[in-house]
């Protein structure tokens, strides 16, 4: 039962709040369009999806059954960070790659920390972000270096976050 609360609340916290933003954003002329095509356009839904990982960090940290959660949103902040750095020289990244490359960075960490086999996953999932970041490309919103640089700033941090956190 407590699994599929975590899943619920992950699944919440990653999509539908976050789409539920963008609603509210484009309902209120903040935005022109879900793409999110203009660098300034990015910049505020960045500090807010920024913030609601940061939120839900905090509630996974106070649930204390759920820690590599908490790191997971804390390391996700940190891409949402750099992505928003990345803003003011006006070079987007590929938040759809640097999502994927988080779930995968995550994985990755869970495997090595528990010793579980999570291959035939972390596989389909690479072949799954190929799939997207040609479909990115294609679709004209990202170029391959956007695409690349949003998936390493995904995964990245979610294998070097937890190291920090088991050093303190």
């Amino acid at each position: 039962y407590t699994q599929y609360v975590f899943m619920t609340m992950v699944l919440i916290g990653t999509i539908a709040f976050p789409l539920l933003i963008l609603g509210i954003l484009k309902k209120s002329k903040l935005i022109e369009s879900f793409h999110l095509s203009d660098h300034s356009e990015r910049k505020f839904p960045l500090i807010v999806f920024t913030l609601m990982a940061l939120m839900m960090s905090r509630v996974f940290f106070k649930l204390e059954t759920s820690y590599d959660l908490g790191v997971y949103f804390i390391a996700g902040s940190m891409s949402f960070l750099i992505a928003y750095w990345f803003l003011w020289f006006r070079y987007k990244l590929s938040l759809h790659t640097m999502g994927l490359g988080s779930f995968i960075g995550f994985l990755m960490q869970l495997s090595l920390n528990y010793h579980l086999n999570y291959l035939f996953l972390i596989g389909f999932l690479f072949m799954f972000f190929g799939i997207i970041a040609k479909a990115r490309i294609e679709l004209g919103a990202h170029n391959f270096k956007e695409t690349i640089w949003g998936f390493g700033l995904g995964i990245l941090p979610q294998l070097l976050i937890p190291l920090l956190y088991q050093n303190i």
